[in-house]
């Protein structure tokens, strides 16, 4: 019968975990930016939780790469009975023999073998891979975790530090404002005194006080939070420093390059990479399917021991294969197939929503980040307008130009001017972190679990050093240069310049004034002919190189495609035959000709093998293509890697 707790179990428990909690860790009575970010990697629950993920992802990697492997057994018993097994002969008709077989009482067995499967083999194989890609997936999640991590500690950690700084202030107009509220009683209680001004101005001192209790709250909950994110004892007083001024800094975001900043969002965001994971783990279930279709042979050898006496050979080796076929996954293949495709078209829509959905936050968090800037740019003018006007009412009471009341109410509303302030600087510096977020910046270092905490403080440090050096604009454009020479510069193939060459022709400048030859004809110089489009544009390039006036085009002879040069454009044959000394040298002396230009073909001419160029030119670029798929799956793996290192330095 099971027992339950008892509350003893439940207290002494719950005093056990509490110690636990905070008995590594010092808690500070100071603490930095930059501490909280170190202290929020060693210390947060959420991100250990992803860590812990990662090593059992791991752990089962390896245990899905063991199934490929033989399976190697030993086996042994120990058999008894309490008679003799015996066995006597008998003949073909039944008569009995003096042959008689037995086996001791007791047998002792041992088996030393091994089996292999191939569709073991094969399967095992398939779900090492879509373990491997699960990996994988736990690594990016824990990248995304420590990204929102940092995210968090810097809301908290910003709210908490204005609140903080403002209520400093904020102690001392509620001391003034108690004894305000005293006096204001009293006036009221006097008849003689009118009431409505009375009344008006203490409605307002009540309202600044219900802020100024807000406030506090705020404090309260952010300091709360960020302890909770930081693992810091819950009830210790902790006063927070300044934070870096590059996240307090506003920056103009109107102009940026979204096309450059899109193509860093969808390269380095952590969830499209576990996504592209995903959608290999359901490529590789349609193979999974088709194996478990399969026949399966396996393959059994082993050394045997037998203790019967009788035997004559107690000691032998087996081997044997063995063929087995399972009718119903064969039956099933065309149902596992259609799932296992539907898997990966489902698994490519989330994909296709996934980049949409990146493509569109990076545009709210720029929207939002534009939006409180220019709604940050009007509160800092209302708070000085509101500063200048309590400096105003202070010096006029001090020349008896105005009353006591003035200056106090002057004095909360300036407070009031400056907490709308800095709340909405505290929201522009969360957009900015945002804004990093959504292109999938690392803030922190992904191996900075293991590192000690000065180290990563000096890397986080420098991380902000550098974004106070730069604009958001210019990371998006540092980044993406970067990217674009992760991907070397593809130099053109001997055989992608034969295409080159032989296409020339295919797309071919018509003469400039043979333009509405309808209405007026033009004529031109025909200075070679040949069945091969190549003489054509080797002689074509060989006299642009001196002449301009030279043109390619094709026409029909003899029902072939026959290519030809031409020189110049007349409007006449005669001006045409005038201009034959104008001719390159190397073609005075020969059968130059007039020609019609429209009897030549200038924007439709292929060369005479098309059809076996136009397959070649097909399997070129599928197969540039595919290596250049492949460049941007291996570049695209540690491209981040290797940025941000190029970024902080």
């Amino acid at each position: 019968m099971p027992k339950p707790l008892t509350l003893a179990d439940n207290y002494k428990e719950a005093q056990k975990n509490i110690a636990s909690l905070f008995a590594k860790d010092g808690a500070p009575i100071t603490l930095t930016y930059q501490e909280a970010l170190a202290r929020g990697i060693r210390n947060n629950f959420d991100y250990r939780i992803k860590l812990v993920n990662n090593a059992l992802q791991a752990g089962q990697l390896q245990v899905a790469k063991f199934t490929m492997f033989p399976d190697l057994k030993t086996t042994s018993s120990l058999y008894t009975r309490n008679n003799f097994y015996a066995t006597s002969g008998v003949t073909d008709t039944g008569s009995p023999t003096d042959v008689l077989n037995a086996t001791p009482k007791t047998l002792r067995s041992l088996r030393e073998g091994f089996t292999w499967n191939i569709l073991d083999l094969g399967m095992g194989y398939v779900r090492a891979k879509q373990q491997g890609h699960r990996v994988l997936i736990a690594e990016e999640e824990s990248r995304k975790q420590l990204q929102l991590l940092a995210q968090d500690i810097r809301i908290a950690y910003w709210k908490a530090y204005s609140a903080q700084k403002l209520l400093r202030e904020a102690g001392e107009l509620q001391v003034i404002l108690q004894k305000t509220d005293k006096n204001m009683q009293a006036a009221i209680a006097d008849n003689l005194i009118p009431k409505e001004d009375i009344l008006k101005f203490r409605n307002a001192l009540l309202s600044g006080d219900r802020q100024l209790v807000q406030l506090s709250h705020k404090l309260d909950k952010a300091l709360i939070d960020l302890k909770h994110l930081l693992k810091l004892p819950l009830d210790n007083p902790i006063t927070l420093k300044k934070p870096p001024a590059s996240i307090s800094r506003v920056q103009n975001l109107e102009h940026i390059n979204f096309k450059k900043l899109d193509t860093i969002s969808l390269i380095m965001r952590p969830e499209l990479h576990s996504q592209k994971y995903m959608e290999k783990i359901a490529a590789l279930g349609i193979k999974a399917a088709i194996i478990q279709a399969i026949p399966g042979i396996t393959a059994n050898q082993g050394w045997n021991y037998n203790s019967n006496k009788f035997l004559i050979n107690k000691i032998w080796i087996d081997k044997s294969i063995d063929l087995s076929w399972s009718l119903l996954n064969l039956v099933s293949l065309p149902t596992a197939m259609d799932g296992a495709r539907t898997q990966v078209k489902y698994e490519e829509m989330k994909s296709m929503a996934l980049t949409l959905a990146v493509m569109t936050q990076t545009r709210y968090a720029t929207s939002q980040y534009v939006n409180l800037a220019k709604e940050y740019a009007i509160a800092n003018k209302q708070a000085e307008n509101a500063e200048a006007l309590y400096k105003l009412s202070k010096n006029r009471n001090l020349a008896s130009m105005a009353s006591k009341q003035q200056v106090v109410y002057s004095k909360l509303q300036s407070m009031i001017a400056k907490m709308d302030r800095d709340l909405i600087l505290a929201d522009l510096s969360t957009a900015l972190g945002e804004l990093y977020l959504s292109a999938g910046f690392d803030v922190l270092p992904l191996d900075a679990y293991n590192q000690p905490m000065n180290e990563t403080i000096k890397y986080i440090s420098k991380n902000f050093d550098m974004q106070n050096k730069r604009n958001f604009s210019d990371y998006v454009n540092y980044t993406y240069d970067n990217i674009i020479k992760q991907f070397p510069a593809k130099h053109p193939t001997k055989a992608e310049k034969t295409v080159k060459t032989a296409t020339k022709i295919v797309v071919n400048k018509k003469p400039s004034t043979a333009k509405n030859t309808h209405d007026k004809r033009v004529y031109t110089l025909q200075i070679f002919g040949s069945y091969n489009s190549n003489d054509v544009a080797k002689r074509k390039n060989t006299l642009l190189k001196t002449n301009k006036n030279v043109y390619a085009g094709c026409a029909k002879f003899k029902g072939r495609d026959w290519y030809v040069l031409t020189y110049g454009t007349y409007t006449s044959p005669s001006k045409a035959r005038s201009s034959l000394h104008d001719l390159p040298k190397s073609y005075q002396n020969k059968e130059a000709f007039v020609r019609n230009t429209n009897e030549i073909k200038w924007d439709h001419c292929e060369p005479t093998q098309s059809k076996l160029m136009t397959a070649f030119k097909q399997t070129f670029k599928r197969n540039v293509a595919v290596k250049l798929i492949k460049d941007y799956q291996y570049y695209a793996k540690s491209a981040y890697h290797k940025i941000v290192d190029a970024w902080v330095a």
